[in-house]
């Protein structure tokens, strides 16, 4: 019979395995295969592929497919929380369709990652052992990558810096609305507003944020709530807007 490593321990509850005459855990009762590297962890042959095979999990984690996404995944999001993010070209990518196939395109890249990792395991188990709780840790990084690419479909960015704004902005709504000077090119929170329109031909009012070369109007449209008992009136609702193009109030 072939005996494990001195180093072999239980997967399920870490129990030395040397020296024992059957192959099962006399702590947890779990099974082992002296000749199924996978059926037990051992710490001294992870380091030893971990250092004989650093090169090659450099070559199959951090591959061409895997910079390109992880550099575009971080350039992405350090665009959105830029003061200077422009809701007119989110709005653009909406329009063209291009958010769905960027995302599937990130999608795949960081598919073949773990694709990469399972096919080389199959081709060369010895080297690559397991650990316990090595899938979830995998899984869940790629689960965290592919929500974080998902999460691109909104201007999470804009959306954070109106939220820290939303209080002013409601108050200069109020204002606006009892007769005082509608805001233009301000400063309101953390938002540079540079319209507010009261009558939006959409219902409601209008927080114009930016506008582009064709005239288009981009911000944030609030509709007040509708009066619950004691006629006062409920919390009003926001939500992202694209206004129509040369349209003037």
């Amino acid at each position: 019979m072939r005996a494990v490593p001195n180093s072999a321990r239980c997967r399920q509850c870490g129990y030395r395995l040397r020296g024992l005459s059957a192959n099962v855990c006399p702590e947890c009762g779990t099974a082992f295969d002296p000749s199924d590297p996978d059926s037990y962890d051992d710490p001294e042959r992870r380091l030893e592929w971990l250092r004989r095979e650093r090169r090659q999990a450099l070559r199959m984690f951090i591959a061409p497919p895997g910079i390109v996404t992880y550099v575009v995944l971080a350039w992405l999001w350090a665009w959105q929380f830029r003061p200077t993010f422009s809701l007119a070209a989110w709005h653009q990518l909406v329009n063209h369709h291009a958010t769905p196939i960027v995302c599937s395109m990130a999608i795949l890249l960081m598919l073949w990652i773990p694709a990469g990792w399972l096919i080389h395991r199959r081709l060369d188990p010895a080297l690559y052992p397991r650990w316990r709780n090595q899938g979830w840790w995998r899984w869940g990084l790629f689960s965290l990558l592919v929500a974080s690419v998902l999460a691109l479909a909104q201007p999470w960015g804009v959306w954070a810096r109106f939220h820290l704004s939303r209080t002013a902005l409601e108050a200069q709504i109020a204002g606006a609305q009892q007769g005082q000077a509608a805001a233009r090119f301000r400063r309101i929170g953390w938002l540079d507003v540079e319209y507010v329109h009261l009558n939006w031909p959409r219902g409601g009012v209008f927080v114009q944020t930016e506008h582009d070369s064709d005239d288009g109007r981009y911000g944030f449209a609030y509709r007040a709530g509708d009066s619950g008992q004691g006629s006062t009136p409920g919390p009003g609702r926001w939500r992202i807007e694209q206004g129509p193009a040369r349209w003037h109030p």
